[in-house]
């Protein structure tokens, strides 16, 4: 649900600036066959109207195909590309892509810069995992008092 609401954010702050124009964004998707992806996808779709146009790409979780359809839609002239990164590693000939071509590169769910700077014209709506994880545990060490679990072991004693 929070990435279908981030995909309309993008696709209003590009609404925004393309007043009285159809939006049209390129949606490069990991793997259709994924559920959860398959599900944004659905969403993705939906958003299709009189002033918006999303195309959507299925990669197949191949890192190749990803991006050659990267540099295949870009010939198109899209206002922007959203990616659902194959590889987290393997994504900077479409970010040299889509600077080149001037087009905005939103990577979606999975950050590919995670403690890097992110490059210019790329832009990231991914969860912290480590924070996710940071934070229940931090409130669990204050909800104990740093006293553990009541004394419950999963290692038996001989």
């Amino acid at each position: 649900m929070r990435k279908m609401v981030m995909v309309l954010a993008v696709l209003l702050c590009l609404t925004a600036a393309h007043a009285g124009e159809k939006i049209r964004v390129s949606y490069l998707v990991s793997n259709f066959n994924d559920n959860f992806l398959s599900k944004i996808a659905e969403s993705a779709r939906s958003a299709n109207s009189d002033t918006v146009e999303v195309e959507l790409f299925d990669a197949q979780d191949d890192v190749i195909r990803q991006n050659d359809q990267a540099t295949t839609t870009l010939m198109g002239k899209p206002d922007a590309l959203l990616a659902i990164a194959v590889e987290t590693t393997s994504v900077m000939p479409m970010v040299d892509a889509c600077r080149e071509a001037g087009v905005p590169l939103v990577f979606v769910n999975r950050n590919p810069f995670r403690g890097r700077e992110i490059p210019e014209g790329v832009y990231i709506f991914a969860p912290d995992t480590r924070l996710e994880g940071e934070y229940p545990a931090k409130y669990a060490c204050e909800v104990l008092g740093g006293k553990g679990g009541g004394g419950h072991h999963s290692r038996r004693q001989p």
